[in-house]
C-alpha cells in the first residue's frame, strides 16, 4: 500500500477515495476521526489520509484519469528521481518556487508587464532571486521595490555543516541590493538555528518568510512561544 493523500479536510479525502473507488481503484480512508486530536498527536499522524491498495503502471494511468475527472490535478511517477526532476522544472505560473528570477530578456518580457500592472495598483513588488549579486543588477530597471533572497540552498548547506560559502553569497547579494536602494527580504527553510548567523551577516532585512518551520516548532512549544522565539532569532544576530 502507498500513501496518496494527506489533507486537513476529511471532505477532500473522502471525495478523493470516492473518485478512486468509482474508477475501480481500491483505496482506503484512514484517520477519519483522529484530526480532533491534533496537538496531542503530530499533524502528519492525525490528518485524514487516502491509501492506495495497489500500485503499478496501469493503476497510475487510471489514477491520473480518475482524479482529473474529479476535478483534481494529478501526475503520477514511478520513481522518486522523476518526481524531484519535475519539482525542479519550475514554470513562471507556479505558486511557489525554488529558483529565483534571472531577469534574462525572455524573463523580462514576462516580468515587466506584471510589475507595471502591480505598481499601477500601488502594490509593493518584491522579486525572488538566487543568492548571487549579479541577479540583483537589473532589478531596479524593472520597477520592483526589492528582492527576496532564496535561502533554501543556504539552509541545506547549514544542515550539512558547510554554510560559509552560501552565507557569503547571501550577504553579498543583500549588500548589493542595499547599495541599489532595494528592500531586502529573505525566505525558504529558515528556522531557529540558521536565522541568527544569517541575520548577523546581512544588512538590515525588511522581512523574513518563515512558514512550516515555525509551525513545526509551534507544535512542540505552542504558537505564542514559537513567535517569541523567532522574534529573538531575528534580532539576536542583527547588526547594531
Amino acid at each position: 500500500m502507498k500513501l496518496l493523500l494527506s489533507t486537513p479536510s476529511l471532505v477532500h479525502a473522502a471525495h478523493c477515495q470516492n473518485v478512486l473507488l468509482a474508477a475501480g481503484i481500491r483505496a482506503e480512508l484512514r484517520n477519519t476521526w483522529l484530526f480532533g486530536a491534533i496537538g496531542e498527536i503530530p499533524f502528519r499522524e492525525s490528518a485524514p489520509q487516502v491509501w492506495l491498495v495497489d500500485d503499478d503502471a496501469s493503476i497510475r494511468w487510471v489514477l491520473e484519469k480518475a482524479l482529473k475527472g474529479g476535478g483534481m490535478a494529478a501526475k503520477c511517477f514511478d520513481q522518486a528521481d522523476n518526481v524531484l526532476a519535475a519539482l525542479r522544472s519550475d514554470a513562471p505560473d507556479v505558486l511557489t518556487s525554488e529558483e529565483g528570477w534571472k531577469l534574462s530578456p525572455e524573463e523580462r518580457r514576462q516580468v515587466d508587464p506584471v510589475i507595471s500592472a502591480l505598481k499601477a495598483m500601488d502594490c509593493r513588488v518584491i522579486l525572488f532571486v538566487d543568492p548571487d549579486p549579479k541577479f540583483v543588477e537589473h532589478v531596479p530597471d524593472t520597477g520592483a521595490d526589492g528582492i527576496e533572497i532564496y535561502t533554501g540552498s543556504f539552509a541545506a548547506a547549514f544542515r550539512t555543516g558547510s554554510p560559509d560559502a552560501l552565507l557569503r553569497a547571501c550577504a553579498a547579494t543583500a549588500a548589493h541590493a542595499t547599495e541599489l536602494g532595494l528592500l531586502v527580504n529573505i525566505g525558504h527553510d529558515l528556522n531557529l538555528k540558521n536565522l541568527p548567523p544569517l541575520i548577523g551577516a546581512l544588512p538590515p532585512v525588511a522581512e523574513a518568510s518563515i512558514g512550516h518551520e515555525l509551525t513545526a516548532d509551534a507544535l512542540v512549544m505552542g504558537f505564542a512561544e514559537a513567535v517569541r522565539a523567532y522574534k529573538r532569532a531575528l534580532s539576536s544576530g542583527a547588526p547594531a
